[in-house]
C-alpha cells in the first residue's frame, strides 16, 4: 500500500513540474474520446438502428434510369407516380425530392 502512495505522490510532482505537458496529454485524450464517441453515434444512427418506418424491410425504390445519362439517380414522373398509387389498396407510395 505504501508503494501506491509513493507512486501517486511522484506522479503529482511530475504534473506540477510540467503542467503544459499534462494539459496537452489531457487534451489529446479528450479529443480522441470525442472523435470515437462521435463516430460511434453516427454509426448507431446510420447502421445499427432500424429505419423509423413500419415494415422497413419492405421499402423499395421504383423508377427508371436512362442508360445514356451518366447521372445514376432514378427518374420519376408525377403522372406515373399517381398511377402507381392508384394501382392497389396496399400501395403507399411517396416521392423523394
Amino acid at each position: 500500500m505504501v508503494s501506491w502512495f509513493d507512486d501517486a505522490r511522484q506522479s503529482l510532482r511530475a504534473v506540477a513540474q510540467q503542467p503544459g505537458n499534462s494539459l496537452l496529454i489531457v487534451l489529446v485524450l479528450a479529443f480522441g474520446l470525442a472523435g470515437v464517441i462521435g463516430m460511434l453515434s453516427i454509426l448507431k444512427a446510420m447502421v445499427w438502428d432500424p429505419l423509423p418506418f413500419p415494415a422497413a424491410d419492405r421499402l423499395m425504390q421504383i423508377g427508371w434510369r436512362d442508360r445514356a445519362d451518366p447521372d445514376p439517380r432514378l427518374r420519376h414522373r408525377e403522372s406515373v407516380l399517381d398511377a402507381w398509387r392508384r394501382a392497389g389498396p396496399r400501395a403507399r407510395l411517396s416521392r423523394r425530392r
